[in-house]
């Protein structure tokens, strides 16, 4: 395979020295500091590339198995892989299961404990308790009617009396003179009637004793019971770990926390069988556990307790077909074993263990696992443990559910029958032909397999990245950079347009407010002098507000321009987190570099100089207050005398001259804004530039990691053809 120096044990650590040398090529280092930084990216690709083989190899070759032929029972929680490997250890005649049936056979010697001593044990129990109760029954019916009669007699004491009473308040003093010397009849009534309510109560409290004492020797005498049950039943318990069934789960999700061995010779043939956690208990605690096994195992059985595909996740987790292609994926041999449930002697004998219709789901079944596993998948085997374990154990736990269910099966058919009828033989054959057959040579080809697997797996995140992230996005990002950058420029020239219309229409606003103001005081027929004093102020007044408003108008648009280009360029920032995206979800498709993607583009801290500095140009610092004064002002009162005589003219005068003046300030003040927007404009077109840059160096970084992906593809290609020759 790789060299005349390969020796299989040694594949794990060959491989290993492949990529080390291939991940220090590529990894080379450049005096060049742009290509140094474009290369980054690609480097924390291939050093996770590095890591995750780094440690799949070394996980490997830690668990590697080069003696005995190791099996796995991997599966569902509670398919019943604990079941199938406890019959075969009883029927191939494990050696440790030897020892623990002798073990078993010597404490049930000893402890004299038998089915027939705990069903005995249990009957007296049982009529025990049914004694008092019937006993407490009797009583209760006895007291409520020695309770009736007494409170009978009660009442007929009290009647008595009342009668005693009533002679007493009706009688004449003759009468009760006569009394003095002899009791009324009345009253000789009432005595016999109390002496019968208190004999009435006494033999209450009699018969109560003796029901009491009765009461307490017939629960001494369950106690007794009890306390000879409990001794059985702790005796019992201290032989449940060498009983047959004692590794069977008891239906928790995760009784089986930790893979178990099991060692086999079978016609000097030695091979493990491991019993594996279920990978739908809680996979947090057993994670590891299935993984050294998987990676230890030559050959895996997988076990399901459904006659169906196992179904696939659902997007934010796993399923049972995921987590099989995950952990089996390496193996060179991987079989199915639908285990079928089987509680009553009824459902044994009711023809084929596998109807027709689960063997069609089976058929699919099959398919299913080939299409995931591929050439490692073989077939399925489709069987009911739990008969064959009754049929085979000979050392169940007296008294047990176990050893009541085997009494109902053997009742109705021999051992024989049960294991035929079950089709466990089907597997226990495997054991002693085609599994286990030229062990030595598939002990190599699975280790080789699992090593192949590894670099596959390598190639294919690399070869998925290229050809179906890094290639595609490089070409969307030089297409979506092009179009970025004419919008960009656009929203630049647009920019400009707006920033000189507004300004125009606010120096518009200016002239005319001034006018307006100027001419409403023309109106009111001032001087000449007047005149010039109030067009001076009104410039500066209205000026003053030019000042204030141009700022705020500016920063308006700028806030626009910044919001504009923020969604020009968050579309191409969405190209490139695409890159980072996928990575953050390549759990999911089958990849795990799980590489994060900077883009580079950051257009708050590219646009905040735009907004900032700009308005620094608008304040009467940047651009100036025209100043406003007489020899500023034009002023042509050639025609005074005729002002003087003619109130209209003057005004006529006044107005013209208002309109030259106000033409020739707003055309300065024009002048300096357009000045002091052209220099802005310089600046938004730099910050323009440096986004265009940007966006220029996160395509580099693609366009680096694309060349690295393709070298590193190449030379992994070489390694696995070096594996399969």
């Amino acid at each position: 395979m790789m060299g005349n120096s390969y020796k299989p044990e040694k594949v794990y650590q060959q491989i290993q020295n492949i990529i080390d040398e291939l991940i220090l090529r590529l990894n080379s280092t450049t005096k060049d500091t742009s290509i140094r930084d474009a290369n980054e990216a690609g480097r924390e690709i291939l050093d996770k590339l590095h890591t995750q083989v780094t440690e799949q190899l070394y996980c490997l070759e830690e668990n590697a198995e080069w003696d005995t032929f190791t099996i796995a029972f991997y599966g569902e929680t509670n398919a019943g892989k604990s079941t199938i490997i406890e019959t075969l250890r009883i029927l191939l005649k494990e050696e440790l299961k030897k020892e623990q049936q002798a073990k078993f056979l010597k404490w049930q010697l000893k402890s004299g404990i038998t089915k027939e001593c705990i069903e005995q044990t249990r009957l007296e129990i049982l009529e025990g308790e049914n004694r008092i109760d019937e006993f407490d029954m009797a009583w209760r019916e006895k007291e409520r009617a020695l309770l009736q009669a007494i409170n009978h007699r009660k009442l007929e004491t009290q009647q008595a009396q009342d009668r005693v009473q009533l002679a007493k308040e009706s009688a004449t003093l003759f009468e009760r003179l006569i009394w003095l010397f002899k009791k009324i009849p009345e009253f000789k009534e009432y005595q016999t009637s109390y002496k019968l309510t208190k004999e009435a109560e006494n033999d209450l409290n009699t018969q109560s004793k003796s029901y009491t004492d009765e009461k307490s020797t017939l629960s001494n005498a369950l106690q007794r019971l009890e306390l000879r049950n409990k001794e059985i039943e702790e005796k019992t318990k201290a032989a449940e770990s060498f009983a047959d069934g004692a590794i069977i789960g008891n239906g928790r999700s995760d009784f089986t926390l930790e893979t178990q061995n099991y060692y086999f010779d079978v016609g000097g043939a030695r091979f493990n069988l491991l019993d594996v956690p279920g990978i739908e208990g809680k996979e947090s605690k057993v994670s590891d556990a299935i993984w050294q096994a998987v990676h230890k195992a030559h050959a895996v059985f997988y076990v399901t307790g459904k006659a169906s595909a196992p179904q696939k996740g659902d997007g934010k987790n796993p399923g049972t077909l995921e987590k099989i292609k995950q952990h089996l994926g390496a193996q060179s041999e991987v079989w199915t074993i639908y285990n079928k449930r089987i509680q009553n002697p009824i459902q044994l004998g009711m023809g084929p263990i596998i109807s027709q219709g689960e063997q069609e789901s089976l058929d699919d079944l099959d398919s299913k696992m080939i299409n995931y596993l591929g050439d490692s998948y073989q077939k399925h085997i489709g069987l009911s443990a739990y008969p064959a374990f009754l049929a085979a154990s000979s050392c169940l736990l007296p008294g047990s559910r176990d050893a009541s269910a085997q009494d109902k099966f053997l009742s109705k058919y021999d051992k024989q029958d049960i294991l035929y009828k079950s089709n466990i033989t089907a597997l226990t054959k495997m054991f002693n032909e085609s599994v286990v057959n030229d062990f030595k040579n598939k002990i190599v080809r699975s280790n080789q397999n699992k090593a192949k697997q590894v670099v596959d797996m390598a190639l294919m995140d690399v070869t998925c990245l290229q050809k179906e992230k890094f290639g595609p996005l490089l070409g969307l990002l030089r297409s979506e950079l092009s179009d970025t950058s004419a919008e960009l420029n656009s929203h630049v020239d647009l920019l400009r347009s707006r920033l000189r219309n507004k300004t125009k229409e606010l120096i518009y606003d200016f002239s005319s407010k001034v006018r307006e103001k100027t001419y409403k005081d023309i109106n009111r027929d001032i001087s000449n002098d007047e005149f010039q004093d109030y067009l001076k102020q009104n410039i500066e007044t209205y000026q003053n507000e030019l000042i204030e408003e141009i700022p705020n108008k500016i920063k308006l648009e700028l806030t626009k321009f910044e919001e504009q280009i923020k969604d020009v360029v968050a579309r191409f920032e969405a190209q490139t987190s695409e890159v980072m995206t996928t990575f953050n979800n390549m759990d999911q498709d089958d990849l795990s570099l799980n590489f994060k993607f900077n883009n580079g583009v950051n257009v708050w801290g590219v646009l905040g100089a735009v907004g900032g500095g700009a308005l620094l140009f608008f304040t009467p610092v940047g651009w100036g207050v025209i100043a406003v004064s007489a020899a500023t002002l034009v002023f042509q009162f050639y025609k005074a005398v005729r002002s003087f005589f003619s109130s209209s003219y003057k005004q006529s005068q006044q107005r013209q001259s208002t309109d030259e003046n106000i033409e020739n300030v707003a055309y300065d003040i024009e002048m300096n804004v357009e000045s002091n927007l052209s220099q802005m404009m310089k600046d938004v077109e730099a910050n323009i530039e440096s986004i265009n840059s940007t966006m220029e160096t996160s395509i580099a970084h693609v366009e680096s990691v694309s060349k690295k992906l393709n070298l590193a593809q190449k030379e992994l290609q070489s390694i696995c053809k070096q594996l399969e020759s």
